[in-house]
């Protein structure tokens, strides 16, 4: 069972997440509106959200700020994890399910959420 603190930085890490998540929304809605792919529109909402949760989370949930660029490093390729994970997941949606892009890209997040936090606790901003 999670300790106490753990669940505290998930939840803080869910807030966090959900401003970051937005951001890389309205970048992927925007995007896909002037006329890109879905999948080149999930680049750069994700490259976005994931650069400004990474800050969020370093001063708000982790409360870690030695070694920024180690970090950094770390949440970017967690993030290319969570992005490879997603665009399967939209590819499934959109073109095997034939659910709308916007939806489909709300349904992959439960399975992201879970996977990046548990990475980024563990390697990202373990002390």
């Amino acid at each position: 069972m999670p300790g106490v603190n753990q669940m505290k930085q998930f939840w803080i890490y869910c807030v966090v997440g959900s401003t970051g998540v937005s951001l890389d929304y309205f970048i992927y809605i925007s995007v896909m509106n002037i006329g890109f792919s879905y999948q080149l529109a999930n680049l750069f909402g994700y490259l976005f959200g994931t650069v400004y949760s990474f800050f969020l989370n370093k001063y708000l949930t982790f409360r870690i700020l030695d070694k920024p660029a180690k970090r950094m490093a770390m949440f970017l390729f967690i993030g290319a994890i969570g992005m490879t994970l997603s665009s399967v997941q939209l590819w499934l949606f959109s073109e095997m399910m034939y659910i709308d892009h916007a939806i489909a890209k709300t349904l992959t997040l439960p399975l992201i959420l879970f996977v990046q936090f548990t990475l980024n606790r563990k390697y990202t901003f373990r002390s």
